[in-house]
């Protein structure tokens, strides 16, 4: 999943499967979206869009971004 991948790039700029070097100093910046997959999957699972959705939601309320620097004080 996406989160996996991101921590493991916090400590490394190597593939978890073959090794090879993603990116010589930020990884992430070729970590891409696949839309037509993501499209396939949402019609072969009904419901998920939704949850998905759902779920996003329901981060953004426990994870504000914090705005000028400021957090909930």
């Amino acid at each position: 999943c996406k989160t996996c991948i991101v921590q493991h790039f916090e400590d490394s700029n190597d593939c978890p499967r073959c090794g090879n070097q993603v990116h010589e100093t930020n990884p992430l910046e070729m970590l891409r979206l696949d839309n037509t997959l993501e499209e396939i999957i949402f019609k072969l699972v009904p419901g998920l869009r939704e949850q998905e959705l759902q779920r996003e939601i329901e981060f953004w309320k426990k994870n504000k971004p914090q705005e000028n620097g400021q957090g909930d004080v």
